[in-house]
């Protein structure tokens, strides 16, 4: 069987869980023999022979302004294009709707599948965050022409379905979900814990990561037994002040930033 030369791309590596899923996809491709090529303004994190870094030529510590991602987007998917031929690359692949518009070109004018992974609505989360109009519309019409014609696999139904079904003209070759390999919990009996119990939460204060679920959930509880730490700014945290008050349990919950 012939070797598959992967081709990938995203601007820089940087800590949290995105780049941690995205390495593994990358170490998972070299595990079963493919050679992996990726364009970035910094090497990624991965050692392995077969694994081959394509600098885009951009100082990596001015990447968070406008001028580079202009120019992203301009030089981006023409270097890609002459790396997908040169190096004879047959499958490609994104973490993010960004990126797969970046590889369109390629797909097309080589006729290689281009594989998109999502595991967020950008969006819904531009909406939530109150960004201008035409900055949704913009991002949607990209995210329109980085869907057409690939193979789309959201972490959920729910982001799945979503995407595909905001956009009439552009359409995925086909989607589905791709779920985390998780064991089953079978609950057997009470847990034991420490009095106080104190529950943490990290992310972004705002209406998709859900964080009133865990104040209503301590309004049924014995306050004295339970604290909750929340970690992280947003737009939602006078919300969460407010509902903490309406339940008279704001003595109980700290906002840590």
């Amino acid at each position: 069987m012939p070797t598959a030369n992967v081709l990938t791309s995203y601007y820089r590596p940087k800590p949290g869980g995105f780049c941690k899923r995205y390495f593994r996809a990358i170490n998972a491709l070299l595990e079963q023999g493919a050679k992996v090529h990726y364009l970035a303004v910094e090497k990624f994190p991965i050692e392995h022979s077969n694994c081959h870094y394509h600098r885009f030529p951009w100082p990596k510590n001015y990447t968070d302004n406008l001028l580079f991602w202009i120019c992203f987007h301009l030089f981006a998917p023409l270097i890609l294009l002459y790396i997908g031929f040169r190096f004879r690359i047959t499958h490609s692949f994104a973490f993010g709707a960004t990126y797969a518009f970046l590889l369109q070109p390629l797909r097309l004018l080589k006729r290689i599948p281009l594989a998109l992974f999502l595991r967020g609505d950008a969006i819904t989360s531009h909406r939530v965050k109150g960004k201008p109009g035409w900055v949704i519309l913009l991002d949607q019409f990209f995210e329109g022409l980085a869907i057409q014609g690939v193979g789309l696999y959201g972490v959920s139904d729910s982001l799945t379905l979503t995407v595909v079904g905001r956009h009439v003209v552009c359409k995925p070759a086909r989607y589905s979900t791709l779920r985390n390999n998780l064991d089953v919990f079978n609950n057997s009996g009470k847990a034991n814990y420490d009095v106080p119990l104190t529950i943490g939460c990290v992310g972004l204060l705002e209406k998709t990561k859900n964080q009133q679920v865990l104040i209503n959930c301590l309004d049924h509880l014995d306050k004295d037994t339970v604290k909750l730490n929340l970690y992280g700014i947003g737009p939602d945290k006078e919300m969460l002040v407010n509902l903490g008050e309406a339940h008279g349990v704001n003595d109980h919950i700290t906002f840590k930033g």
